[in-house]
């Protein structure tokens, strides 16, 4: 059952069509990279200092973030809630909003919350159940990839690449 969220009706589309803050290009990076807790933390500055209808978008994306760190730490629950939540927030900005792909992200999100609604609780670390999902920036957005040591823009990895196939089971580093 998804609850009800209380979102902004106040959509400008001009904000979403406009410039994303450089800061939005580390919060992508982050996710990326599996680091969901430094996502959200990016993201919550943000959040924090907007003053408009834009403001529900990061707290969705903040809220999907969080779905994958609760994911990453094998709580089931805390993760459906935060994917709930957070696609609720984001689905009104769709297709694209400040660059990124938000089809492609409320996509993930429900995908990872249909498979976790598969696997029950018996998820463990050594389970593959969830992909590692991926934003995909448009072109006039990329941002370069920090895992991948190049400057190969985020939005040309594709899903045949290892690293976007990798699971959930482990994340790519801890923060204490």
């Amino acid at each position: 059952m998804v609850s009800a969220i209380r979102v902004d009706t106040r959509l400008t589309e001009s904000r979403c069509d406009g410039p994303a803050p450089p800061e939005l290009a580390e919060a992508v990076a982050q996710f990326n990279d599996g680091d969901y807790f430094g996502a959200h933390e990016t993201l919550e500055a943000l959040w924090l200092r907007e003053p408009g209808a834009i403001r529900d978008f990061y707290r969705g994306i903040i809220q999907i973030s969080v779905g994958f760190h609760h994911l990453q730490r094998h709580n089931v629950r805390g993760a459906r809630l935060c994917f709930e939540r957070g696609i609720a927030r984001v689905r009104r900005f769709e297709p694209v909003c400040l660059g990124m792909d938000v089809r492609q992200i409320v996509a993930e999100a429900e995908a990872a919350r249909a498979a976790l609604s598969e696997a029950g609780r018996q998820i463990s670390g050594d389970d593959n159940v969830v992909p590692r999902p991926r934003i995909r920036l448009s072109p006039e957005h990329r941002i370069s990839d920090r895992s991948a040591g190049t400057r190969r823009a985020s939005s040309e990895v594709n899903d045949s690449t290892p690293r976007a196939r990798q699971s959930m089971s482990r994340p790519s580093r801890r923060r204490r």
